[in-house]
């Protein structure tokens, strides 16, 4: 959905170590490693080229989202699974680029925070408009009650606009799962204050683990669970604490993260039919899952993928936030103008639905965030500001021919 903050990892170069350097050794041998000469793809230096990034991934949980909202279509819990699992890989994202690329000074962190606004706000202010547009069409063609732009007062207007909780908000959102955005921009600034230092985060990730079993233990409903700030705070800090494990967890493995990817999605699908209580079982199996896909796909050292791959990631990545913003108002404006006596209405209107959706996410996309991406390059820091570790000493490209020493990771 949102974690998208790419500069850490677009600073990394994956070396070949089958290329040789300039001086006859392989590139990826010994503690220094050497600029090789000829590790040109095209005019782009093959050993500068972006890592995968969770491109696909993101986009996969969205259509789970897009899936969950659709009307008759019986994988509602996937949209639900989906949305913890970008909470654990926002607070995961989030703490890396936090510690690695912002820093925490008072400059950095406003750095930080605006970048993220850029990245939240304009592409939803577009939806907003394209939903207000949808919800006008179904009430001129069938009549409806428009329930959300129903005598709005100020704390609405406010709520829905700045994606804040402000007490006196009574009416619907315009686009249904935008509320999960409030949680969003609520733990984007905690973060600032929880991400800095492992002990920290440690102690937050127990206290949430306590706030779960109390809720467990005193029967909280799955509404207690799930949509509260409270229950949010898990996934967050499980994400922001393997960014602070890293050193102890397990290998990357791109094999076993896509085995992960495919056990997450067919709890996702079926876990309503594999389990007892889905909103119980299958609903902690899956944030489980989606912790297991975070460690195995982390390093972009491992990783190394070819560049179609990764230009084809990142495509799918671009997809992501926009198809979250846009896919409820389509159903809606779909479900508007589809006759009600169709022959099988309810299958045109999952393949109307999906395909404008798809349609519409790659349009706000095009005409709204890549735009205001080269804003927030601005914005963005020019080098990471971690720790000096082989990470670090390959954001910088090096000179031709030029040695550098690559520090073991800490």
């Amino acid at each position: 959905m949102l974690a998208d903050e790419r500069s850490p990892l677009l600073h990394l170069p994956v070396f070949n170590p089958r290329i040789p350097s300039s001086d006859g050794a392989d590139v990826a041998t010994g503690p220094r490693y050497a600029m090789p000469e000829r590790c040109l793809w095209g005019t782009v230096p093959l050993c500068f080229l972006p890592p995968i990034v969770f491109g696909a991934y993101r986009l996969l949980l969205a259509t789970f989202v897009l899936l969950g909202h659709l009307p008759h279509v019986t994988v509602r819990a996937a949209g639900n699974y989906s949305v913890f699992a970008f909470y654990l890989l926002s607070g995961y994202l989030m703490t890396l680029v936090l510690n690695e690329t912002y820093g925490f000074s008072p400059r950095s962190i406003g750095r930080f925070l605006l970048n993220r606004a850029l990245r939240i706000y304009p592409p939803y202010f577009a939806a907003l408009v394209l939903a207000v547009a949808c919800l006008w069409l179904r009430w001129w063609m069938h009549g409806t009650r428009i329930g959300p732009l129903d005598d709005p007062g100020i704390a609405d207007w406010m709520s829905q606009i700045l994606l804040v909780d402000v007490p006196g908000a009574r009416v619907a959102r315009w686009i249904v799962p935008s509320w999960s955005l409030n949680v969003e921009v609520g733990y984007y600034v905690a973060l600032v204050f929880l991400a800095r230092r492992r002990s920290i985060v440690v102690i937050w990730t127990l206290l949430s683990l306590a706030v779960l079993a109390r809720m467990l233990w005193t029967g909280g409903s799955f509404i207690e669970r799930y949509f509260t700030y409270a229950a949010a705070s898990l996934p967050f800090s499980l994400g922001s604490l393997l960014h602070h494990l890293r050193d102890v967890l397990p290998r990357a493995s791109l094999g076993w993260g896509l085995v992960a990817c495919g056990a997450y999605s067919i709890n996702a699908t079926a876990g309503q039919y594999l389990w007892r209580d889905p909103t119980m079982e299958g609903f902690y199996l899956s944030l489980a899952l989606a912790l297991i896909v975070v460690v195995l796909l982390r390093d972009p050292r491992v990783l190394a993928v070819g560049p179609r791959i990764r230009r084809l990631d990142a495509r799918c990545g671009d997809l992501a936030y926009p198809l979250f913003l846009v896919h409820q108002p389509i159903t809606v404006a779909v479900a508007a103008l589809l006759p009600l006596r169709l022959p099988g209405r309810q299958a045109w209107l999952a393949v109307g639905a999906i395909a404008l959706s798809f349609l519409g996410a790659w349009l706000l996309h095009r005409l709204v965030e890549a735009p205001i991406a080269r804003w927030r390059d601005r914005v963005r820091p020019a080098a990471p500001v971690g720790p000096a570790t082989a990470l670090d000493a390959a954001s910088r490209p090096p000179r031709d021919g030029q040695l550098l020493d690559r520090r073991a990771s800490s």
